[in-house]
């Protein structure tokens, strides 16, 4: 008698469309950690995102920087305040200054984390890596769907003996 293999059932769709020895599927999922275009493909997926919070940062630092502006030119005791401040005492005016920046900092930060918390950090796509070894157990099993697949393993105490 064989040892039995665990088998990898492949669904896309929630239709069963074929299985793979787990050596196999083990295979493959190497083959595509040693694919040097995917982590390229990978930093190319991130970097837009870190250009996106950043811009995110920059714009909410950006309008609290303007209401602090708003401020001062809408209360003119405290724009004279911090001009005769900026004449006379430049440490008081470095202060003000300081604390208006360090201030819009916090805010633009909060408005860039806190969304991020509540919608949370997972991307709802699957990765590059996980594409690929989609679209190669595709190719080994010649599915002609492009679904996303949903891989189960069924261990070899859970088949049927014959």
């Amino acid at each position: 008698m064989f040892p039995v293999q665990a088998i990898m059932e492949v669904f896309a769709n929630d239709v069963r469309i074929g299985s793979l020895p787990e050596q196999r599927y083990q295979q493959i999922r190497a083959e595509v950690k040693r694919d040097w275009r995917l982590y390229l493909a990978l930093l190319l997926d991130v970097v837009p995102s870190g250009f996106k919070v950043i811009a995110a940062y920059l714009l909410w630092f950006g309008a609290a920087i303007a209401c602090g502006g708003a401020f001062l030119l809408s209360n003119p005791d405290a724009l004279l305040r911090l001009l005769d401040a900026a004449a006379h005492d430049p440490g008081k005016y470095a202060e003000s200054v300081r604390y208006l920046v360090s201030t819009a900092s916090l805010i633009g930060a909060g408005f860039v984390i806190v969304p991020a918390f509540l919608k949370g950090w997972s991307r709802p796509t699957p990765g590059v890596f996980e594409r690929e070894i989609h679209r190669r157990v595709r190719i080994e099993l010649s599915c002609p769907v492009d679904a996303p697949l949903h891989i189960v393993k069924i261990a070899p105490s859970m088949m049927a003996s014959t």
